[in-house]
Parts: structure tokens; C-alpha cells; sequence
């Protein structure tokens, strides 16, 4: 990064971030910049703050959307765990790159999503979802159909057939075709809480990592 494109940024940043009561000190070398924030608001809105001065940044920038991503760390109370806030706002964008998970991501919201990228034994892994997802991944490459995205929008919208098919621009009836089907592959428990859990971790790890096709 060129020493005028660097400064350009940090004048503009501090203008971004003062605006929103944080002190910004800006560490840059030629593929990213570092932002350590000094918070002099309120703890409960700090995200929303965080949330406005990136998106002043890009507006003054004029940075079209993919161009600029941002990574937000654990917020910290002490200098001693900066490394950590370091760490995860990584590991955020780590996970934002693999998964596509929005375009500026907080670590703290990533949720079930820390736990995959850091989880060692992939095979194990791999073995988890297939044991839950096979015949919804194997039905939707064989058919070109859309089960996998419908289980996810019908598990987001807790088993709200109504809010579901509005989501989805489906009709209602080729959601009930759809929910039967996937009561087939999965079982007509496949809303009790446990299973459920276990099937909505499963697609995070799908989408986290797909799986190759002839798995």
C-alpha cells in the first residue's frame, strides 16, 4: 500500500471514527490496515457506532461494495488483550471469505460459525453433517432443487409455513410438496429440539466447507 493511500485512509477513518466517539490508530502494510479503536461511548451501542464510521468511510471513499472488507474483533476492556481482539476480527474475516457471511463481520456474531473454523478433526466433521444432510445434498445435485435452501429458510423462520413460502416466493403448495419431501429424507422428527439443533449445526458446517460432489 502506497504511503499517500495509507495516510489518505487514516485521515478519512479518523474523521469516520471520531464521529462516533472512538479514538482511531491506524497499523497498515500493503495488503491491509489495522484499526485499533479507543471506545469513549456507550458499551451498548458500540456495534451500531462501529457500523457507521465503516460505512462513512466507504462513502467518503466512494468504495464500492466489495472492494473493502471489514473484520471486528472482541471488544476488550484492556490493553493486555488487544492480541485477542486481533485474533478473532482475523478469524472473522477468515470465516467471512470462506462462507461469504455478510460483508463486514463481527466476530461476536459469527455464533456456531467460531466453533466450525476452529474445529480440528474435519473428517469428523465431514462424517457429522453427511449423517444428517446426505439425502437433502444428494436429492438437490441429482435434481438441481432447492431442499437444502428451503430446511434452512423453514429452520430461520421456526417452522412458520407462512413467513417460509413469502421467503422463498413459493406458493404455499410447493412448500408443502417441499416439507414432505424433506420429511422423507429426514424424518418427520426433524423440528424436536434436539435434532434440530444438530441439523441446523450440520448446514453450517455445509455451508462453511461444502463437501465435494462425489462424497
Amino acid at each position: 500500500m502506497r504511503d499517500s493511500t495509507f495516510a489518505r485512509l487514516s485521515i478519512v477513518s479518523r474523521t469516520a471514527f471520531s464521529g462516533q466517539r472512538f479514538s482511531l490508530f491506524p497499523i497498515g502494510d500493503d495488503k491491509r490496515i489495522v484499526y485499533i479503536l479507543i471506545d469513549h461511548g456507550l458499551e451498548e451501542n458500540w456495534k451500531q457506532r462501529i457500523q457507521k464510521g465503516i460505512q462513512s468511510v466507504k462513502q467518503s471513499l466512494r468504495l464500492p461494495a466489495p472492494s473493502v472488507q471489514f473484520g471486528i474483533g472482541k471488544r476488550v476492556a484492556q490493553l493486555s488483550r488487544l492480541h485477542k481482539s486481533f485474533q478473532t476480527a482475523q478469524e472473522a474475516l477468515n470465516i467471512q471469505q470462506k462462507t461469504g457471511e455478510g460483508e463486514d463481520v463481527f466476530y461476536d456474531d459469527l455464533h456456531i460459525l467460531r466453533i466450525i473454523s476452529g474445529f480440528q478433526d474435519t473428517d469428523r466433521l465431514y462424517e457429522f453433517m453427511m449423517d444428517y444432510l446426505r439425502p437433502v445434498i444428494e436429492y438437490d445435485q441429482k435434481h438441481g432443487g432447492e431442499m437444502m435452501k428451503t430446511l434452512k429458510v423453514f429452520l430461520a423462520c421456526n417452522g412458520s409455513k407462512q413467513e417460509t413460502a413469502a421467503k422463498l416466493y413459493i406458493v404455499r403448495q410447493t412448500l408443502y410438496n417441499r416439507l414432505e419431501k424433506l420429511e422423507e429424507m429426514l424424518g418427520s422428527d426433524f423440528m424436536l429440539p434436539e435434532k434440530r439443533l444438530a441439523i441446523e449445526f450440520a448446514i453450517a458446517a455445509y455451508e462453511y466447507d461444502r463437501p465435494p460432489a462425489d462424497s
